[in-house]
């Protein structure tokens, strides 16, 4: 599997970085090229890479804080290979991480994008845990006991003239085509051709240093690349948020309608009759 790189953007996250990469390590994919982008206060570059000397890491240190579009665009400038697998720094790879199998229904069905499922056991470790548990009640069941559950974030983004919807949708209104369910965005885990990721430029604009996600997807759309997810590609979310951490993290609440004034749109958020989550971008021309 040389022919795929796994490009990580790190922030303020020693703990957690350490982590995926000893799992890549534990997975016996040494050969892989990793490209690692670090704009922490303090990078750890001599730390992991003396620490993961086994690891074909490529290690870039960029000033403080550039934030997450203008890291992964960087990130995109460096691969050499035909694809890539796009993973947050607080992912564990693990024996669903099945790399060849995804890269395998990738091919097959001529896909730019594959999501994989995200598998996540609900922990109180940081103030974001405590608000999500506070929103969704049900995950208090699987709190106590101690269940991992499936991250299934994926839908349809309808985009008209004057507005854009975002629809997400459980797998089950996802249309199935043997292994892989088609839709227009999925999680922040995927394998992807590199060529068309960078004919989108990447992640836009720079400026967006966190809640980029939908944005990126709204942009795969206008340009027509085909996304689909499988379960057939996993991988372990541990977030661990320290309160350095967390105080940057809490951009995110007012980054992502900076983010929509890029595409000149107001952000409207609430439920339809199915409780199924609808974000409606509406012009403001």
């Amino acid at each position: 599997m040389s022919n795929i790189t796994i490009i990580i953007k790190t922030f303020q996250r020693l703990k957690s970085l350490e982590c995926l990469l000893k799992s890549i390590e534990d997975q016996k994919l040494n050969n892989i090229p990793i490209i690692i982008l670090d704009d922490s206060r303090e990078n750890y570059k001599d730390a992991i890479l003396e620490k993961f000397s086994k690891l074909n890491i490529n290690y870039i240190v960029t000033e403080f804080d550039i934030g997450l579009s203008k890291g992964r665009k960087i990130l995109l400038e460096h691969v050499k290979t035909d694809y890539i697998i796009l993973c947050d720094d607080d992912f564990e790879f693990d024996s669903r991480t099945n790399i060849s199998k995804g890269l395998l229904l990738l091919k097959e069905y001529n896909l730019d994008i594959l999501g994989g499922s995200v598998y996540e056991r609900v922990e109180l470790n940081s103030i974001f845990s405590v608000l999500h548990l506070l929103k969704h009640p049900k995950y208090f069941i699987d709190l106590l006991n101690g269940k991992e559950t499936n991250k299934v974030y994926n839908g349809f983004i309808e985009i008209t003239s004057h507005k854009v919807l975002v629809k997400s949708e459980s797998n089950g209104n996802l249309f199935l085509e043997k292994d892989i369910y088609q839709c227009d965005f999925v999680n922040n885990f995927f394998i992807a051709k590199t060529d068309s990721i960078k004919k989108l430029n990447g992640w836009q604009p720079e400026y967006i240093k966190l809640a980029e996600h939908m944005l990126f997807f709204i942009r795969c759309k206008q340009h027509f690349l085909s996304v689909a997810y499988t379960h057939h590609l996993g991988v372990k979310h541990h977030p661990y948020k320290s309160l350095e951490y967390s105080k940057y993290r809490l951009r995110a609440l007012w980054m992502r309608e900076l983010a929509f004034k890029f595409l000149n749109l107001n952000i409207f958020e609430h439920y339809d009759m199915n409780k199924n989550l609808l974000y409606k971008y509406e012009s403001k021309e």
